[in-house]
């Protein structure tokens, strides 16, 4: 008799271990918790499109060690209907690819005044541009160094011109 007692203890608790363990694999104990989450779904954002275009007009001149040229160029913060979504500072700074003396000039022809430039031909003040339609009109006079070599070995060498924005987003909606 001991011995069946024994047995069927066994057997009772080998079956208790064993429902407790389907249990604990099926979903039951999910409906008897205090608290339960679910959730599904899913997430986009977007990020906000900034935008600098530098719109060069090429100058009709060429340039010689006599006379200086002027190129206009438009700083705007729209494409086409596209208007950037972020207000934005700019710098600009202006390099000769080859190894013409040049000297540069810089007008905001709003306000008819000159921007300084550094010893790195770059603008010393960032320009803001607000979040509306905007366009920043200069001109570049570009001008032969005159303690540059004037000879005429430098005379039909070709030199590129490099106009380069550097931008970064403002805080500030306007300008």
């Amino acid at each position: 008799m001991k011995k069946r007692k024994t047995r069927y203890s066994v057997f009772v608790f080998v079956a208790l271990s064993a429902i407790c363990l389907l249990i604990s694999f099926s979903d039951i104990p999910d409906s008897f918790a205090r608290y339960l989450i679910s959730f599904s779904g899913g997430m986009t954002s977007d990020v906000a499109k900034p935008i600098l275009v530098v719109d060069v007009t090429s100058p009709s001149d060429t340039l010689d060690p006599e006379n200086s040229i002027d190129i206009d160029f438009d700083v705007k913060n729209y494409e086409n209907n596209s208007i950037s979504e972020v207000g934005l500072e700019y710098y600009l700074s202006f390099a000769n690819t080859g190894s013409t003396p040049l000297t540069f000039s810089l007008k905001n022809n709003s306000s008819n005044e000159t921007i300084p430039l550094d010893s790195n031909n770059k603008t010393t003040v960032a320009a803001s541009v607000p979040i509306t339609q905007t366009a920043h009109p200069y001109t570049l006079t570009v001008s032969w160094d005159s303690s540059g070599d004037k000879s005429s070995a430098l005379a039909n060498i070709t030199d590129s011109l490099v106009i380069t924005a550097t931008v970064k987003q403002s805080f500030r909606s306007s300008p």
